[in-house]
């Protein structure tokens, strides 16, 4: 039998051990009783493959952010990063620079400026360097055709692209997005910038953008004659350039966007000319002059129908003037115009999840004209149409392109050049060949081709209207 005293201690014991149990049962059952926490917004950063590593042709791309990093300042210093990319520089600063691929030379490359070509119908050659660093987004390389089929014929009417990527949306939250700065350099170099941008609303924003330059570009150089050496410092070389910039981009809905440029640049600069020994006088001045409005529209009907609109003017001048007393009258002028008007029309077709029909197409009309005695007044209308096909899978990317092209030339004044029709075809893929490791093999084919220039074609005892695009 159990003593009083053991009974006492054990009914202790349990008394100890129930009234803690006991405390805890409203804590549980008020801890099952439904509620809403709201939680802080968390966001998840995770770097991702780039595009252009699964792209069916060799394609690279240069951020802003990579800019700051590499401590570039313009864009020739900025091309100078691409790989298989030649940045020909033909003067210092206000000299002409073109990007060349791979050694198919300057006029092969396309370059875009805010998804719509820049042209010279004159020379063929895009100067690069009347575009600032400090308004540009991002730069891309593209030897080949793009794995983003939705674009304008003309893109894929070259060997190469290369984009520049410009409009910054402003920030919403800020009543203004103001960036100012001033560059300054030997040689009278002075380089002030200005952005402006405001976002109206989530729906409507707009930036002004300019800047000027000037340089008096006195660089020294030593003129050897027999044994005798003096150092000269190069005379009539001053540059006095200026661009400007208005941007606009609307969004009525998640669907559709516009956006429209205005873009002016000119270029008052003199010409140094030959160097020769006891007279370093010129008196020779270039003037350029570009004008530009261009208009995009997008807009995603449905999850498999999308429709790109793009339009375009252009105007360019070069005036070139010397003041000298072996011409009639005591100087000499010779002045050119161009113009270009450019429409073109993209629609894209997603079937399914792994394929993509695109198709395009493009007209543009241009016309040169000159002071000279014996310019034609040449005029080209040109047609380009794509078609294109897709198909993407996790380990597979192929695509094929056939471009149709049609060149119908005439003259004011004399003959004009011989019309021209094309197909064109081209073909890329890449494989993925293990699904656990970076690495792909890729194979692509063009032939394309390139019309011949104005100059090539018009200019007077240089070129010839019969001469054949350089395929």
């Amino acid at each position: 039998m159990f003593t009083n005293s053991f009974v006492i201690r054990y009914i202790r014991f349990l008394s100890c051990v129930a009234v803690p149990a006991l405390a805890l049962v409203p804590q549980i059952c008020r801890a099952q009783t439904p509620s809403t926490i709201e939680l802080d917004t968390v966001e998840v950063v995770q770097s991702h493959i780039t595009k252009s590593i699964k792209s069916t042709a060799p394609a690279f791309k240069l951020s802003e952010k990579e800019f700051n990093r590499l401590g570039v300042t313009d864009i020739s210093d900025a091309i100078h990063r691409l790989p298989g990319v030649n940045l020909r520089d033909y003067g210092g600063l206000g000299g002409l620079k073109t990007v060349s691929v791979r050694g198919l030379g300057s006029q092969h490359t396309a370059v875009v400026y805010d998804g719509i070509v820049l042209s010279d119908c004159q020379s063929g050659e895009v100067d690069v360097a009347r575009y600032s660093l400090d308004n540009v987004e991002s730069l891309s390389m593209v030897i080949g055709d793009n794995d983003d089929i939705f674009m304008p014929a003309r893109v894929a009417a070259s060997a190469a692209s290369f984009s520049i990527s410009s409009f910054r949306q402003p920030d919403s939250t800020k009543p203004l997005d103001l960036t100012t700065q001033v560059k300054y350099g030997s040689f009278g170099y002075i380089n002030p910038y200005l952005r402006v941008g405001k976002a109206f609303s989530e729906k409507f924003s707009m930036n002004l953008i300019g800047d000027y330059t000037y340089a008096e570009n006195d660089y020294p150089f030593r003129l050897k004659n027999g044994q005798h050496t003096v150092t000269e410092r190069r005379n009539n070389s001053r540059m006095n350039s200026g661009h400007g910039e208005l941007n606009a981009i609307w969004n009525p809905d998640s669907r559709s966007n516009l956006s429209a440029k205005l873009y002016y640049y000119d270029n008052d600069r003199q010409i140094p000319g030959p160097a020769i020994y006891y007279s370093n006088e010129n008196h020779e001045t270039l003037r350029d002059r570009n004008f530009f409005g261009q208009l995009q529209y997008r807009n995603a009907f449905t999850s498999q129908w999308s429709l790109q609109l793009h339009g375009k003017f252009n105007w360019a001048s070069s005036l070139y003037h010397d003041e000298n007393g072996k011409y009639p009258g005591g100087e000499l002028n010779q002045n050119y115009w161009q113009r270009e008007a450019y429409t073109s029309a993209c629609l894209l077709f997603l079937p399914t999840d792994r394929w993509a029909l695109d198709y395009s197409a493009d007209y543009f009309f241009n016309n040169f004209t000159s002071n000279l005695p014996n310019e034609t007044f040449p005029r080209r209308h040109s047609v380009l149409q794509i078609l294109t096909a897709r198909y993407r899978s996790r380990l597979l990317t192929a695509s094929a392109r056939l471009l149709g092209s049609i060149y119908t030339n005439s003259a004011k004044l004399g003959d004009g050049a011989r019309d021209y029709s094309r197909l064109s075809p081209s073909a890329s893929v890449s494989v993925q060949p293990f699904s656990d490791e970076m690495f792909f093999v890729r194979l692509s084919y063009k032939n394309i081709f390139r019309m011949p220039t104005f100059n090539e074609t018009y200019f007077y005892h240089y070129g010839n209207p019969d001469v054949r695009p350089e395929t």
